[in-house]
């Protein structure tokens, strides 16, 4: 791991930076929930690659249910509360859920690390039925790539950018630089998704340290809807 990462997220932490990025995300999700929800009956919610599963215990709180969906168990998912939560271990791109059950899909920093990842969006059409899809991806072109924390990382060859991410972030299995939001958007039109906007996302103290104007910013949401 290299010493900037191993310096950075540390430091970051302590800040509250992960923290503050966490309840940023949340509201745009809980915003978009909140305008749908009283347009259906039942609420089913989706959280796809939801790790330890605290952000659809939140989501649950608005739904009827909210079910977290990861490759990996979690022990956080035992928990004894009252959230209308359940949790599988899954691959995204094989979602067991039946067609149409769903009505808003949310994930987080999923698709960039999923090789083939237009599957995933193949998913979260079929299991999709009347509501919203809300895809939060990191721009993998910033001038600080946000897993290694490496500069202008995008534009090393292939071989080399790999192995750089294997060595500064080792739990991050691939980065997929191809998973950029003209291409996420392109995939949501393949599969009969309506794209109502892509939204730049400038994290936490990032907006006084980069000028907007001149440095794109590091992180993205992508909402799109099935009618």
């Amino acid at each position: 791991m290299s010493f900037f990462r191993k310096f950075f997220v540390p430091l970051l932490s302590k800040l509250g930076f992960y923290e503050l990025r966490y309840l940023a995300y949340s509201k745009v999700v809980i915003r978009s929930a909140v305008l749908l929800r009283p347009k259906l009956g039942k609420f089913l919610c989706l959280d796809i690659g939801c790790s330890n599963g605290a952000f659809t215990r939140k989501l649950s709180g608005i739904c009827d249910e909210a079910i977290g969906l990861d490759m990996n168990f979690h022990s956080d998912w035992t928990m004894n509360d009252k959230a209308r939560a359940d949790f599988i271990v899954a691959d995204a791109s094989r979602i067991p859920i039946r067609s149409r059950s769903v009505n808003l899909v949310v994930a987080f920093s999923l698709l960039e690390h999923v090789p083939m990842w237009g599957r995933v969006i193949e998913q979260i059409s079929r299991v999709l039925d009347k509501g919203l899809v809300i895809i939060q991806i990191p721009n993998l072109r910033f001038i600080i790539e946000p897993h290694t924390y490496f500069p202008l990382l995008a534009y090393l060859p292939k071989r080399i950018r790999d192995v750089i991410v294997q060595v500064n972030c080792p739990g991050c299995g691939s980065l997929q630089f191809d998973c950029s939001p003209n291409n996420v958007v392109s995939a949501l039109n393949r599969d009969r998704l309506i794209p109502l906007g892509i939204y730049a996302h400038w994290h936490a103290g990032s907006i006084q340290l980069l000028s907007r104007n001149i440095v794109p910013p590091p992180s993205y949401f992508i909402i799109a809807l099935k009618s």
